[in-house]
Protein backbone atom coordinates (compact mmCIF):
# COMPACT_ATOMS: atom_id res chain seq x y z
CA UNK A 1 0.00 0.00 0.00
CA UNK A 2 1.43 3.36 -0.95
CA UNK A 3 -0.86 5.74 0.94
CA UNK A 4 -0.74 6.35 4.68
CA UNK A 5 -3.74 5.10 6.62
CA UNK A 6 -2.85 6.74 9.94
CA UNK A 7 -5.98 8.24 11.50
CA UNK A 8 -6.32 11.99 11.91
CA UNK A 9 -4.65 13.22 15.10
CA UNK A 10 -7.86 14.49 16.65
CA UNK A 11 -9.23 12.07 19.25
CA UNK A 12 -12.89 13.01 18.83
CA UNK A 13 -13.58 11.13 15.57
CA UNK A 14 -11.71 8.09 16.82
CA UNK A 15 -13.52 8.04 20.14
CA UNK A 16 -16.83 8.72 18.43
CA UNK A 17 -16.34 5.71 16.18
CA UNK A 18 -15.23 3.53 19.08
CA UNK A 19 -18.36 4.38 21.06
CA UNK A 20 -20.74 3.91 18.15
CA UNK A 21 -19.06 0.67 17.07
CA UNK A 22 -19.27 -0.76 20.57
CA UNK A 23 -22.96 0.10 20.73
CA UNK A 24 -23.60 -1.48 17.34
CA UNK A 25 -21.68 -4.64 18.25
CA UNK A 26 -23.68 -5.02 21.42
CA UNK A 27 -26.99 -4.54 19.67
CA UNK A 28 -26.17 -7.00 16.92
CA UNK A 29 -25.10 -9.80 19.33
CA UNK A 30 -21.84 -10.35 17.49
CA UNK A 31 -20.36 -12.62 20.11
CA UNK A 32 -17.79 -13.38 22.74
CA UNK A 33 -15.59 -16.29 23.70
CA UNK A 34 -12.20 -17.65 24.56
CA UNK A 35 -9.18 -15.92 23.13
CA UNK A 36 -6.08 -17.63 21.77
CA UNK A 37 -2.73 -16.16 20.82
CA UNK A 38 -2.89 -17.97 17.51
CA UNK A 39 -5.84 -19.85 16.09
CA UNK A 40 -5.45 -23.55 15.43
CA UNK A 41 -6.02 -24.57 11.79
CA UNK A 42 -9.54 -25.58 10.83
CA UNK A 43 -10.11 -29.34 11.09
CA UNK A 44 -10.97 -30.87 7.72
CA UNK A 45 -13.87 -33.05 6.62
CA UNK A 46 -12.12 -36.41 7.02
CA UNK A 47 -10.89 -35.67 10.53
CA UNK A 48 -14.22 -34.26 11.74
CA UNK A 49 -16.16 -37.17 10.25
CA UNK A 50 -13.81 -39.73 11.82
CA UNK A 51 -14.06 -38.18 15.29
CA UNK A 52 -17.82 -37.72 15.19
CA UNK A 53 -18.22 -41.38 14.19
CA UNK A 54 -16.56 -42.34 17.50
CA UNK A 55 -19.36 -41.80 20.04
CA UNK A 56 -16.97 -41.45 22.97
CA UNK A 57 -14.41 -39.21 21.27
CA UNK A 58 -13.76 -35.86 22.93
CA UNK A 59 -15.31 -34.04 19.97
CA UNK A 60 -18.48 -36.17 19.99
CA UNK A 61 -18.83 -35.67 23.74
CA UNK A 62 -18.33 -31.91 23.31
CA UNK A 63 -21.02 -31.80 20.63
CA UNK A 64 -23.49 -33.67 22.85
CA UNK A 65 -22.75 -31.27 25.69
CA UNK A 66 -23.38 -28.32 23.36
CA UNK A 67 -26.71 -29.79 22.26
CA UNK A 68 -27.85 -30.40 25.82
CA UNK A 69 -26.79 -27.09 27.32
CA UNK A 70 -28.01 -24.87 24.48
CA UNK A 71 -31.38 -26.64 24.34
CA UNK A 72 -31.74 -26.15 28.10
CA UNK A 73 -31.17 -22.42 27.63
CA UNK A 74 -27.54 -22.20 28.72
CA UNK A 75 -25.06 -21.06 26.04
CA UNK A 76 -22.06 -20.55 28.33
CA UNK A 77 -20.26 -23.67 27.15
CA UNK A 78 -20.72 -22.88 23.47
CA UNK A 79 -19.76 -19.23 23.86
CA UNK A 80 -16.65 -20.23 25.82
CA UNK A 81 -15.51 -22.25 22.82
CA UNK A 82 -15.73 -19.33 20.39
CA UNK A 83 -12.24 -18.02 19.63
CA UNK A 84 -12.75 -14.26 19.36
CA UNK A 85 -9.21 -13.67 18.18
CA UNK A 86 -9.60 -16.19 15.38
CA UNK A 87 -12.77 -14.48 14.14
CA UNK A 88 -11.19 -11.01 14.29
CA UNK A 89 -8.01 -12.22 12.61
CA UNK A 90 -10.03 -13.66 9.76
CA UNK A 91 -12.09 -10.47 9.53
CA UNK A 92 -9.10 -8.15 9.26
CA UNK A 93 -6.55 -10.31 7.42
CA UNK A 94 -4.88 -8.96 4.29
CA UNK A 95 -6.23 -5.43 4.59
CA UNK A 96 -3.43 -2.89 4.62
CA UNK A 97 -0.06 -3.04 6.35
CA UNK A 98 1.44 -1.77 9.56
CA UNK A 99 0.02 1.68 8.95
CA UNK A 100 -3.51 0.42 9.65
CA UNK A 101 -2.55 -0.99 13.06
CA UNK A 102 -4.10 1.92 15.02
CA UNK A 103 -7.38 1.52 13.14
CA UNK A 104 -7.41 -2.23 13.63
CA UNK A 105 -6.84 -1.71 17.36
CA UNK A 106 -9.83 0.63 17.59
CA UNK A 107 -11.96 -1.88 15.70
CA UNK A 108 -10.87 -4.94 17.66
CA UNK A 109 -10.86 -3.31 21.10
CA UNK A 110 -14.32 -1.88 20.59
CA UNK A 111 -15.62 -5.20 19.32
CA UNK A 112 -14.13 -7.23 22.18
CA UNK A 113 -15.49 -4.87 24.81
CA UNK A 114 -18.96 -5.06 23.28
CA UNK A 115 -18.71 -8.87 23.11
CA UNK A 116 -18.12 -9.27 26.84
CA UNK A 117 -21.84 -9.44 27.57
CA UNK A 118 -23.14 -10.43 24.14
CA UNK A 119 -22.28 -13.46 22.05
CA UNK A 120 -23.45 -15.06 18.79
CA UNK A 121 -24.87 -18.05 20.61
CA UNK A 122 -27.37 -16.03 22.66
CA UNK A 123 -30.03 -16.39 19.99
CA UNK A 124 -29.75 -20.18 20.13
CA UNK A 125 -30.58 -20.41 23.84
CA UNK A 126 -33.61 -22.56 24.54
CA UNK A 127 -33.98 -23.76 20.96
CA UNK A 128 -33.90 -27.42 19.98
CA UNK A 129 -30.22 -27.45 19.01
CA UNK A 130 -29.10 -30.53 17.13
CA UNK A 131 -25.95 -31.60 15.30
CA UNK A 132 -26.76 -32.81 11.79
CA UNK A 133 -23.53 -33.64 9.98
CA UNK A 134 -20.14 -32.47 8.79
CA UNK A 135 -20.75 -30.00 5.97
CA UNK A 136 -18.87 -27.53 3.77
CA UNK A 137 -19.98 -24.02 2.81
CA UNK A 138 -17.88 -21.59 0.81
CA UNK A 139 -14.89 -23.95 0.97
CA UNK A 140 -14.85 -24.10 4.78
CA UNK A 141 -15.81 -27.32 6.53
CA UNK A 142 -17.33 -27.63 9.98
CA UNK A 143 -20.07 -29.09 12.14
CA UNK A 144 -23.59 -28.23 10.99
CA UNK A 145 -26.24 -27.67 13.65
CA UNK A 146 -29.95 -26.99 13.30
CA UNK A 147 -31.67 -24.54 15.64
CA UNK A 148 -35.47 -24.69 15.97
CA UNK A 149 -37.46 -22.63 18.45
CA UNK A 150 -40.86 -23.35 19.98
CA UNK A 151 -42.61 -21.65 17.05
CA UNK A 152 -40.91 -23.93 14.54
CA UNK A 153 -38.49 -21.27 13.30
CA UNK A 154 -35.44 -22.97 11.79
CA UNK A 155 -31.90 -21.90 11.02
CA UNK A 156 -28.60 -23.72 10.51
CA UNK A 157 -25.16 -22.88 11.90
CA UNK A 158 -21.83 -24.25 10.74
CA UNK A 159 -19.19 -24.29 13.49
CA UNK A 160 -15.65 -24.15 12.11
CA UNK A 161 -13.53 -26.14 14.55
CA UNK A 162 -9.85 -25.91 15.45
CA UNK A 163 -7.84 -28.03 17.89
CA UNK A 164 -5.07 -26.00 19.59
CA UNK A 165 -4.22 -28.94 21.86
CA UNK A 166 -5.18 -32.64 21.64
CA UNK A 167 -8.81 -33.01 22.70
CA UNK A 168 -9.23 -29.26 23.19
CA UNK A 169 -11.52 -27.56 20.68
CA UNK A 170 -12.18 -23.97 19.67
CA UNK A 171 -14.70 -22.53 17.23
CA UNK A 172 -12.77 -20.44 14.73
CA UNK A 173 -15.83 -19.01 12.99
CA UNK A 174 -19.59 -19.48 12.68
CA UNK A 175 -21.50 -19.60 9.40
CA UNK A 176 -25.17 -18.66 9.59
CA UNK A 177 -26.95 -20.42 6.73
CA UNK A 178 -29.95 -18.11 6.73
CA UNK A 179 -27.68 -15.09 6.19
CA UNK A 180 -25.22 -16.89 3.91
CA UNK A 181 -22.19 -15.48 5.71
CA UNK A 182 -19.63 -16.19 8.39
CA UNK A 183 -19.36 -14.03 11.48
CA UNK A 184 -15.99 -12.88 10.16
CA UNK A 185 -17.63 -11.78 6.89
CA UNK A 186 -19.95 -9.35 8.63
CA UNK A 187 -17.11 -7.93 10.70
CA UNK A 188 -14.85 -7.64 7.68
CA UNK A 189 -17.47 -5.68 5.77
CA UNK A 190 -17.71 -3.06 8.51
CA UNK A 191 -13.92 -3.01 8.97
CA UNK A 192 -13.54 -2.21 5.28
CA UNK A 193 -15.97 0.70 5.68
CA UNK A 194 -13.83 1.97 8.56
CA UNK A 195 -10.57 1.66 6.63
CA UNK A 196 -12.09 3.51 3.68
CA UNK A 197 -13.23 6.35 5.92
CA UNK A 198 -9.63 6.93 7.03
CA UNK A 199 -7.98 6.36 3.65
CA UNK A 200 -7.11 9.13 1.18
CA UNK A 201 -9.90 9.70 -1.33
CA UNK A 202 -7.91 8.21 -4.19
CA UNK A 203 -7.50 4.84 -2.43
CA UNK A 204 -10.63 4.63 -0.28
CA UNK A 205 -12.58 2.66 -2.88
CA UNK A 206 -10.09 -0.21 -2.56
CA UNK A 207 -11.70 -0.95 0.79
CA UNK A 208 -15.28 0.25 0.40
CA UNK A 209 -17.13 2.62 -1.91
CA UNK A 210 -19.27 3.90 0.98
CA UNK A 211 -16.77 3.98 3.84
CA UNK A 212 -17.08 7.56 5.03
CA UNK A 213 -20.83 7.86 4.57
CA UNK A 214 -21.34 4.58 6.44
CA UNK A 215 -19.20 5.71 9.37
CA UNK A 216 -21.02 9.06 9.38
CA UNK A 217 -24.28 7.15 9.93
CA UNK A 218 -22.92 4.52 12.31
CA UNK A 219 -24.79 5.93 15.30
CA UNK A 220 -27.99 5.93 13.25
CA UNK A 221 -27.41 2.29 12.32
CA UNK A 222 -26.90 1.47 16.00
CA UNK A 223 -30.16 3.29 16.78
CA UNK A 224 -31.91 1.27 14.06
CA UNK A 225 -30.79 -1.95 15.71
CA UNK A 226 -31.78 -0.64 19.15
CA UNK A 227 -35.27 0.24 17.94
CA UNK A 228 -35.68 -3.31 16.69
CA UNK A 229 -34.55 -4.80 19.99
CA UNK A 230 -36.97 -2.53 21.83
CA UNK A 231 -39.85 -3.53 19.57
CA UNK A 232 -40.15 -0.08 18.00
CA UNK A 233 -40.55 -1.46 14.51
CA UNK A 234 -42.37 1.45 12.89
CA UNK A 235 -39.73 3.84 14.22
CA UNK A 236 -37.02 1.55 12.85
CA UNK A 237 -38.57 1.53 9.38
CA UNK A 238 -38.91 5.32 9.47
CA UNK A 239 -35.28 5.73 10.53
CA UNK A 240 -34.12 3.43 7.77
CA UNK A 241 -36.05 5.51 5.23
CA UNK A 242 -34.15 8.59 6.37
CA UNK A 243 -30.76 7.11 5.42
CA UNK A 244 -29.09 8.00 2.11
CA UNK A 245 -29.33 5.32 -0.56
CA UNK A 246 -25.67 4.28 -0.11
CA UNK A 247 -26.45 3.30 3.49
CA UNK A 248 -29.87 1.85 2.69
CA UNK A 249 -28.38 -0.68 0.26
CA UNK A 250 -25.55 -1.82 2.55
CA UNK A 251 -26.06 -5.53 3.26
CA UNK A 252 -26.16 -5.34 7.04
CA UNK A 253 -28.47 -2.34 7.04
CA UNK A 254 -30.83 -4.02 4.58
CA UNK A 255 -31.04 -7.06 6.87
CA UNK A 256 -31.96 -4.79 9.77
CA UNK A 257 -34.66 -3.21 7.63
CA UNK A 258 -36.12 -6.61 6.81
CA UNK A 259 -36.20 -7.59 10.47
CA UNK A 260 -38.06 -4.39 11.36
CA UNK A 261 -40.41 -4.61 8.39
CA UNK A 262 -41.41 -8.19 9.22
CA UNK A 263 -42.98 -6.85 12.42
CA UNK A 264 -44.22 -3.56 11.05
CA UNK A 265 -46.73 -4.27 8.28
CA UNK A 266 -47.35 -6.50 5.29
CA UNK A 267 -46.61 -3.56 3.00
CA UNK A 268 -43.31 -2.74 4.75
CA UNK A 269 -42.25 -6.36 4.56
CA UNK A 270 -43.02 -6.64 0.86
CA UNK A 271 -41.13 -3.42 0.13
CA UNK A 272 -38.12 -4.56 2.16
CA UNK A 273 -38.00 -8.03 0.60
CA UNK A 274 -38.42 -6.80 -2.97
CA UNK A 275 -35.70 -4.20 -2.40
CA UNK A 276 -33.39 -6.95 -1.09
CA UNK A 277 -34.11 -9.23 -4.05
CA UNK A 278 -33.42 -6.38 -6.46
CA UNK A 279 -29.99 -5.74 -4.94
CA UNK A 280 -29.27 -9.43 -4.20
CA UNK A 281 -31.01 -11.49 -6.92
CA UNK A 282 -29.50 -14.81 -5.76
CA UNK A 283 -32.16 -16.21 -3.41
CA UNK A 284 -29.57 -18.28 -1.55
CA UNK A 285 -28.09 -15.08 -0.10
CA UNK A 286 -31.07 -14.96 2.28
CA UNK A 287 -32.86 -18.25 1.61
CA UNK A 288 -35.01 -18.80 4.69
CA UNK A 289 -36.42 -15.30 4.94
CA UNK A 290 -37.14 -15.20 1.22
CA UNK A 291 -38.91 -18.56 1.47
CA UNK A 292 -40.98 -17.18 4.36
CA UNK A 293 -41.83 -14.17 2.23
CA UNK A 294 -42.89 -16.33 -0.70
CA UNK A 295 -45.13 -18.36 1.60
CA UNK A 296 -46.73 -15.22 3.05
CA UNK A 297 -47.50 -14.09 -0.50
CA UNK A 298 -48.90 -17.53 -1.49
CA UNK A 299 -46.10 -17.91 -4.03
CA UNK A 300 -46.08 -21.64 -3.47
CA UNK A 301 -44.10 -22.66 -6.53
CA UNK A 302 -41.32 -20.16 -5.73
CA UNK A 303 -41.26 -21.30 -2.11
CA UNK A 304 -41.19 -24.97 -3.11
CA UNK A 305 -38.27 -24.45 -5.49
CA UNK A 306 -36.29 -22.46 -2.92
CA UNK A 307 -36.90 -24.89 -0.05
CA UNK A 308 -35.76 -27.74 -2.28
CA UNK A 309 -32.48 -25.88 -2.73
CA UNK A 310 -32.22 -25.45 1.04
CA UNK A 311 -32.73 -29.17 1.70
CA UNK A 312 -30.03 -30.01 -0.83
CA UNK A 313 -27.65 -27.39 0.52
CA UNK A 314 -27.76 -28.66 4.10
CA UNK A 315 -27.56 -32.28 2.98
CA UNK A 316 -31.11 -33.18 3.95
CA UNK A 317 -33.10 -32.47 7.10
CA UNK A 318 -36.37 -34.03 8.25
CA UNK A 319 -37.71 -30.78 9.69
CA UNK A 320 -37.09 -28.82 6.49
CA UNK A 321 -38.49 -31.67 4.42
CA UNK A 322 -41.63 -31.44 6.53
CA UNK A 323 -41.86 -27.72 5.74
CA UNK A 324 -41.35 -28.53 2.08
CA UNK A 325 -44.14 -31.09 2.24
CA UNK A 326 -46.52 -28.49 3.61
CA UNK A 327 -45.62 -26.05 0.85
CA UNK A 328 -46.01 -28.78 -1.76
CA UNK A 329 -49.46 -29.60 -0.40
CA UNK A 330 -50.52 -25.95 -0.65
CA UNK A 331 -49.19 -25.56 -4.14
CA UNK A 332 -51.05 -28.62 -5.47
CA UNK A 333 -49.06 -28.04 -8.62
CA UNK A 334 -48.78 -31.64 -9.70
CA UNK A 335 -52.10 -32.84 -8.30
CA UNK A 336 -50.30 -35.70 -6.60
CA UNK A 337 -51.81 -35.41 -3.13
CA UNK A 338 -50.83 -38.96 -2.21
CA UNK A 339 -47.15 -38.33 -2.91
CA UNK A 340 -47.24 -35.10 -0.91
CA UNK A 341 -48.94 -36.79 2.03
CA UNK A 342 -46.33 -39.56 1.97
CA UNK A 343 -43.55 -36.97 2.04
CA UNK A 344 -45.10 -35.24 5.05
CA UNK A 345 -45.72 -38.52 6.87
CA UNK A 346 -42.18 -39.75 6.25
CA UNK A 347 -40.64 -36.49 7.40
CA UNK A 348 -42.83 -36.41 10.50
CA UNK A 349 -41.92 -39.98 11.41
CA UNK A 350 -38.23 -39.11 11.12
CA UNK A 351 -38.76 -36.18 13.49
CA UNK A 352 -40.77 -37.65 16.36
CA UNK A 353 -39.02 -35.38 18.83
CA UNK A 354 -39.61 -32.29 16.70
CA UNK A 355 -43.26 -31.21 16.92
CA UNK A 356 -44.99 -28.26 15.28
CA UNK A 357 -44.23 -26.00 12.37
CA UNK A 358 -43.88 -22.29 11.81
CA UNK A 359 -41.83 -19.63 10.10
CA UNK A 360 -38.46 -20.76 8.81
CA UNK A 361 -36.42 -18.11 10.57
CA UNK A 362 -36.63 -16.25 13.83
Amino acid sequence: MTHSMTPAPANAPRNSFRAAWMVLCGLLHLGSGAQAAQAAPDLGSAELTKRMAQKESSLALTVRAIETTVTSGNTKLLSSLVDTEAVLTKATAGLGGEDVAPIRKIFCDGTKQAWQNNHPTSDYAGTLFRFLRVRTFHERTGLLFRSENENGSINYYLMIVGEPNPGEYRINDIYTFGLNEFASDGLRRTYCHLLASFAPAESASKFSPIGQIYVDHLQGIANLSRFIREGKYAEAVSLYNSFPREVQTERGVMMLRIEAAEHSSKEDRAAAMEAWIKVNPDEMNLPLKIADYYISENRWQDAKALLSKVVNAVGGDSRMQFQLGQVSYNSLSDGNWVKTAELETGAEAASKDDAGSGPLTK
